[in-house]
């Protein structure tokens, strides 16, 4: 590991390497299995931050914005609603906009329930998106609250 580090803590430690990669100047295939292993395993929570930071750095780039959404929903990273909700009601993207309700739900964060009830009734939202919406509500444990609406969610997709 190189000696010198970009970011640390008494939590965590992370090299340029490693933050010149997760940031994007690096490309996948100039780090090794291991060093990407060694650093996933540190701290997941230590990850999702840093994801975090990236995404607030990044968030004008579709594709990069998408992975990093993406990557903080699958780490269940409860402390990233505060950026994935900034960035959902700032982005035009519906890309964007989708991965974070799927990530949305799988945080966990009951504050995100505004924005997947807002989804669901817009009714120039796409299906995706909605389907999206109303998996991360179950995911939160109140698809009770929204029997009607997924109804017709049922009937438009089912016929």
């Amino acid at each position: 590991m190189d000696e010198e580090k970009q970011k640390s803590s008494k939590d965590y430690e992370i090299t340029d390497k490693e933050w010149k990669y997760l940031t994007g100047e690096l490309s996948y295939n100039e780090l090794t299995e291991s060093e990407v292993e060694d650093f996933a395993k540190r701290n997941r929570k230590v990850m999702a931050s840093v994801l975090a930071e990236a995404l607030s750095l990044r968030r004008n780039e579709e594709g990069i914005a998408s992975s990093l959404v993406w990557a903080l929903g699958e780490l269940k990273y409860y402390d990233a609603f505060n950026i994935l909700s900034a960035i959902f009601q700032q982005t035009k993207n519906p890309n964007i906009k989708e991965k974070i309700i799927y990530s949305l739900g799988q945080i966990g964060n009951e504050g995100a329930m505004p924005y997947l009830l807002q989804v669901l009734k817009n009714p120039n939202e796409s299906l995706d998106m909605k389907w999206n919406a109303a998996m991360s509500i179950k995911l939160l444990g109140r698809e009770k609250e929204i029997e009607p609406l997924m109804d017709a969610l049922r009937k438009k997709i089912f016929g």
